[in-house]
């Protein structure tokens, strides 16, 4: 069964930093969960796919989000970590 989910990031400074420079890291979060539908909003990132798929994407993006709030400035290669990650199925904490 397909669902979409919400996942609200209000600081657009932050939104930002999550999507990267023309996109990148979130073009890499795309190729790494596909079939999962993932699209930036004006205040958020949307998920559409699978429950259990979409599910795993946010607890990756809440980690994501979580090591920038720590004041880890996100690179390609935590992007790149992360998609490794989720296609492994490892989704344990990336710190």
């Amino acid at each position: 069964m397909s669902i979409e989910a919400r996942i609200p990031i209000e600081d657009g400074a932050e939104l930002a930093a999550l999507v990267g420079p023309a996109d990148e890291h979130l073009q890499i979060l795309r190729r790494a969960v596909q079939p999962v539908q993932l699209t930036a909003t004006r205040d958020g990132l949307m998920v559409n796919g699978d429950a259990d798929a979409v599910d795993a994407v946010r607890r990756l993006v809440a980690e994501l989000l979580t090591l920038q709030r720590g004041g880890t400035p996100l690179a390609e290669a935590h992007f790149e970590y992360a998609a490794r990650r989720f296609r492994d199925g490892n989704l344990e904490a990336l710190a």
